[in-house]
């Protein structure tokens, strides 16, 4: 977990308004990014919204509306972290990117991808998608260790939809991957510090059930998120997003579906994060 992550993570559930009125949400995204442009909220935001969110952060960011101009921010990775940026092609074609998030894990039979960002839907949130339409990951800095040059911000041209594509899983990548700097080290070292506290955390928790408020109920709702678990905006109040997310999680571990986070619960959830 990252930053990046954090700051992301607390605009889920952000949604595009239909018809003649806009989220003025997204539209403060697309100003504080430097896309003064855009004045609807139905102009593909997937770029708009992730640049946002690195500003915030002080890292990299490609300062264009494509989702291809991330091909050019930070350097080339295999094996990803989160908060990685996740850059997603036809057909996995890295000349053909329609889509950008943050990478957030791979599902347990490594076909799919969970993506933080603008999904399918026009709505901030973390989905799932084909792993075999993965063009390549991206690690980005911290802005200041590595400051970059790129274009004016451009109109997004692409069409921010996900497919399913090929089955068959294709990750590529742009660079011969590099030995990891003492910084990246200490920053894997500092995120997986992150996910065990949060983890020791969850573990250590009384039952917690709708109508619950406060620190405890934050700490579950961003490891629902990191473990692929919509439960809408992260603000400490067990509600029904909460409650659903909790009901789906335990549909999947195969235990009573009582919207209450419990023993069974709390460590299967930790099970997942340790994945």
């Amino acid at each position: 977990m990252s930053k990046l992550i954090d700051i992301a993570s607390a605009e889920v559930g952000v949604t595009e308004i239909e018809g003649a009125k806009h989220n003025q949400r997204i539209l403060e995204y697309a100003r504080e990014a430097g896309f003064d442009w855009v004045n609807s909220d139905e102009t593909p935001w997937c770029s708009i919204f992730l640049n946002w969110a690195t500003k915030k952060a002080g890292l990299e960011r490609s300062k264009d509306a494509r989702s291809r101009s991330w091909r050019n921010v930070g350097k080339a990775v295999q094996k990803p972290l989160h908060g990685d940026v996740v850059m997603f092609g036809t057909d996995g074609d890295i000349n053909r990117i329609y889509h950008v998030g943050i990478f957030m894990g791979f599902s347990e039979d490594g076909k799919r991808v969970f993506c933080l960002g603008v999904n399918q839907t026009n709505k901030v949130s973390i989905s799932k998608s084909w792993r075999a339409n993965v063009a390549g990951f991206r690690r980005i800095e911290a802005l200041e260790d590595n400051p970059i040059e790129s274009e004016p911000p451009h109109r997004e041209e692409e069409v921010e939809e996900l497919s399913k594509g090929n089955p068959k899983p294709v990750v590529k990548t742009e660079d011969t991957p590099k030995p990891q700097t003492t910084e990246q080290k200490e920053e894997v070292q500092r995120q997986a510090k992150v996910l065990s506290q949060l983890i020791y955390k969850l573990l250590n928790k009384k039952k917690l059930r709708k109508g619950a408020k406060g620190s405890q109920v934050e700490d579950l709702q961003r490891g629902l998120h990191m473990a692929g678990f919509n439960c809408g905006i992260v603000d400490g109040d067990f509600g029904n997003k909460t409650e659903i997310a909790l009901k789906q999680l335990q549909k999947q571990a195969g235990i009573k579906q009582n919207g209450v986070f419990n023993r069974r619960t709390r460590r299967y959830l930790a099970k997942l994060l340790t994945r």
